[in-house]
């Protein structure tokens, strides 16, 4: 095996010399390294005449190995007429994707332009996203415009979500803007928005680490934003257990407090090293504080909370399951766990 990888790497060698030497040893040795020679022929065809090495590459299956983006850089046109002209859907994809990263860098308005002429489907909306996030890099006011002018609307949500997910790092101001931005086109099957940072962990915990009132302040009162503040109170209590906790616990009662504590709930169980009994204490407020129902989110609450404690530390959760502050639904649970062997 070694010594046909070597022989394989001696051919290719010579075919990267000459192309016409290699096709010769190619006919006189078809079992060494075949792939490995038609490699080194397309280098050495790439030296005079990039056309004839990219058609070469892609009658074999080979790697364009950057021939069209040396293309590109000299003829961009030329290359890009190309690359549109393979009839193989598959060649035409492995073409465009030189192409267009290379035009993306030299000229991003005219790759997004080609883009957009493009057939609508898959490779379309995988060459606008990868586009759309190299423009979100350097120039995210661009690819924002970019975002809005996109003909279908779920290509606008995803563009939208896409820059702010890229940005939020660096400036999460704007993020927050794109974030409300996709509220307006995106809605659930009620018809309620649904706010990206319910589908995009990344953007989430990166607004609930920088901006984390301003998210809050800006989702509330918006139709159908008690979902995504709840999840964000999640993201905000792993990033900063004090701040989120105090600026909740000062919210008024209400269905947005309910959703914000439950969320707080939900992530401090997710933390690596949990205080179960404050967690408690939090489920315990939900509902203005009242008994729960057996249905109740903060019956629901309560449960999560303490099968997860038993798990962790059986003794200390039956005791404080057992405790009389507590609803005689999780009473009930203390004494048939009591009874159970663990």
């Amino acid at each position: 095996q070694k010594d046909k990888s070597m022989a394989g790497s001696v051919l290719r060698a010579i075919a990267q010399d000459s192309a016409e030497r290699g096709e010769a040893l190619l006919r006189e040795h078809p079992d060494l390294g075949q792939r490995t020679v038609w490699e080194g022929i397309m280098s050495s065809l790439a030296k005079t005449d990039l056309r004839a090495a990219a058609e070469y590459a892609l009658a074999r299956g080979v790697t364009l190995d950057g021939t069209l983006k040396r293309w590109t850089a000299n003829d961009p046109e030329g290359a890009l007429a190309f690359a549109l002209g393979q009839i193989d859907p598959r060649d035409r994809s492995k073409a465009l994707k030189e192409v267009l990263g290379k035009l993306s860098e030299s000229d991003p308005e005219r790759a997004m332009e080609v883009v957009a002429g493009l057939p609508t489907g898959e490779m379309r909306r995988e060459f606008q996203t990868d586009l759309l996030q190299r423009a979100a890099q350097t120039d995210p006011a661009m690819a924002s415009e970019w975002a809005r002018a996109l003909p279908l609307e779920s290509d606008r949500q995803d563009a939208l979500r896409l820059i702010a997910t890229e940005v939020c790092h660096r400036d999460p101001d704007l993020a927050l803007g794109l974030l409300l931005e996709t509220a307006s086109l995106d809605t659930d099957r009620k018809g309620n928005p649904v706010y990206g940072l319910i589908r995009d962990d990344s953007l989430g915990r990166a607004l609930a680490a920088a901006r984390p009132v301003e998210t809050l302040s800006a989702l509330a009162g918006q139709d159908g934003s008690v979902e995504a503040a709840g999840r964000f109170a999640g993201f905000w209590v792993q990033a900063d257990p004090p701040a989120a906790s105090a600026w909740i616990g000062e919210q008024p009662a209400g269905p947005m407090r309910d959703a914000l504590v439950g969320g707080l709930v939900i992530g401090m169980l997710q933390d690596g090293t949990p205080d179960f009994a404050s967690a408690a204490i939090w489920a315990l407020s939900l509902d203005g504080g009242a008994p729960s129902t057996s249905n109740s989110q903060q019956s629901q609450l309560l449960q999560s909370v303490f099968q997860t404690w038993l798990a962790r530390d059986r003794a200390a959760a039956l005791a404080a399951m057992a405790h009389e502050g507590m609803p005689p639904e999780v009473r009930a649970m203390a004494e048939r766990e009591a009874g159970r062997n663990p």
